[in-house]
């Protein structure tokens, strides 16, 4: 609470001062409770980043074995199947989706030394956008990308990609 300035001019004064002090301490306690919650989110995102991790890690081998059995598949198979080819074909370019959706989710949640090189920044803006899709759509948000030139940038993809998905 505030004290209304009055009395003698140093007790007015005194009266400026504390009142100063007591906004000084509220806006002090707004930015604690502000960092506060900011810690906890990045807390609860560093803990669903592990747990990606994990997850991505459980993933690869059976994505690896469904590519290779797939693989071993259409080998087998005479020039008569061509539909048959073709699904496995299409079951292969999933699992190598899902297997470059692993490597991203590994990527982001990787802590550690950075890896700068040079990249295309349209693959890494498809790439940062798969990631971001599937929340996006639960949000009832539309992502649009307009013309993205034809550009290399130098930098750690993982932590730029970071970066744009957390904004």
């Amino acid at each position: 609470d505030r004290i209304a300035p009055s009395g003698a001019p140093e007790l007015r004064e005194a009266h400026h001062a504390f009142n100063n002090m007591a906004d000084a301490l509220q806006h002090l306690e707004r930015e604690r409770a502000q960092t506060q919650r900011a810690m906890l989110q990045n807390a609860k995102l560093t803990s669903i980043g592990q747990l990606a991790a994990g997850i991505a890690h459980e993933l690869r081998n059976p994505l690896a074995n469904i590519f290779s059995l797939t693989k071993l598949g259409q080998r087998g198979l005479p020039d008569s199947e061509a539909q048959r080819r073709a699904d496995l074909q299409n079951i292969r370019d999933e699992a190598e989706r899902a297997s470059n959706i692993i490597r991203g989710l590994l990527d982001f949640s990787r802590q550690g030394p950075t890896h700068r090189s040079d990249f295309d920044l349209a693959e890494w803006l498809h790439d940062c956008i798969a990631l971001v899709t599937r929340m996006a759509d639960r949000h009832e948000v539309a992502l649009q990308v307009g013309e993205i030139p034809d550009l290399q940038l130098h930098g750690d993809q993982g932590l730029l990609q970071q970066a744009l998905v957390n904004v």
